[in-house]
C-alpha cells in the first residue's frame, strides 16, 4: 500500500525594526538596544513522505542556496527538497532508507567537499549512508548495523585523522564509529555516555582543541553526561549533570 504524503509547513521570518531604546549594562555603561517587532510571513506547505520525524539543512547542489533533507518514519525514506533561494523549494525527491527512520545529519564523509547524509533507522537497527553527487542527488552507499534502536547522531573528527566520525545514541547507550574517509566506518564501540542515551551533541567544552560529547540521559534518569575527548578516539566521562 502506498503511504499518503504529508506536508511540512515552513514559515519565513520577517524582522521589522521599530525603535531604539537605551539600556543600562552591568558595568554602568549606556548602550543602545534595538527593539524589534518579529513576525512571520504566511506558511508554505511542502509535500514530503508519511510521518516526517526530523529535518536537516545543507547545501546539496553547490550553489550556496540551502536545501532540506526530511526523514519520513512511516514511509521509510528521506525527502530531499532543493531550495530555490527565495524561501521556496522544488518537488521532493525520495530515497529509500531503513525501517522507520527518525534522525538525519549532513556531513562530508568522503572528503570531496560535497554534503552527504546519514540517517538513523529505528526498527531496522542500522544507519543508512547516502553520498551526495554535488548536483542535489544522492546515492545510497550502504547501511551500518547499530545495536538496539539508533536515534540521534553527532559528527566530528574524534581521532584526529582528518576523517569524519559518528557518535550514535540508541535510547540505551552511546556508540562511536570511526570513519575511514570513504563513507565506510569501523565497528561501533560503546562509550560511557550514561544510561537511556537519547540526544548527543559535540563541542569543545574544555577549550583544549579536542571535540567532546554531551549526552542526554532521559526516561527518568534526567542527567546530561559529559565525555571529554582525548583526540585519539577515546573519551573520559568527567561529569553527570542533573537536569529537569
Amino acid at each position: 500500500m502506498v503511504a499518503k504524503s504529508r506536508r511540512m509547513r515552513v514559515g519565513l521570518l520577517r524582522i521589522v525594526p521599530r525603535m531604539v531604546v537605551p539600556a543600562l549594562l552591568v558595568g554602568g555603561a549606556l548602550n543602545l538596544v534595538s527593539a524589534q517587532d518579529v513576525s512571520f510571513l504566511p506558511p508554505v506547505d511542502l509535500p514530503v513522505g508519511n510521518s516526517p520525524e526530523a529535518i536537516a539543512v545543507g547545501n546539496f547542489k553547490g550553489d550556496d542556496v540551502l536545501d532540506l533533507a526530511v526523514v519520513n518514519g512511516a514511509s521509510n525514506n528521506v525527502s530531499v527538497l532543493l531550495g530555490s533561494g527565495d524561501g521556496n523549494f522544488q518537488k521532493p525527491v525520495n530515497y529509500d532508507v531503513g525501517t522507520f527512520p527518525w534522525f538525519v545529519t549532513v556531513v562530508d564523509l568522503n572528503g570531496d567537499t560535497v554534503s552527504d547524509l546519514v540517517v538513523s533507522n529505528r526498527d531496522s537497527s542500522d544507519l543508512t549512508v547516502l553520498l551526495g553527487a554535488g548536483d542535489g542527488t544522492f546515492v545510497v552507499a550502504g547501511t551500518i548495523p547499530i545495536p538496539g534502536t539508533p536515534f540521534s547522531i553527532a559528527v566530528g573528527d574524534f581521532n584526529s585523522d582528518g576523517f569524519q566520525d559518528l557518535v550514535v545514541t540508541n535510547l540505551t547507550t552511546t556508540f562511536l564509529l570511526i570513519g575511514n574517509g570513504d563513507g565506510t566506518f569501523g565497528r561501533p564501540v560503546e562509550l560511557d555516555g550514561g544510561p537511556n542515551a537519547l540526544f548527543v551533541a559535540t563541542g569543545d567544552f574544555n577549550a583544549d582543541g579536542i571535540p567532546d560529547l554531551a549526552v542526554t540521559n532521559a526516561r527518568g534518569t534526567d542527567h546530561v553526561t559529559i565525555l571529554a575527548g582525548h583526540g585519539d578516539g577515546t573519551f573520559e566521562r568527567v561529569a553527570s549533570l542533573a537536569v529537569g
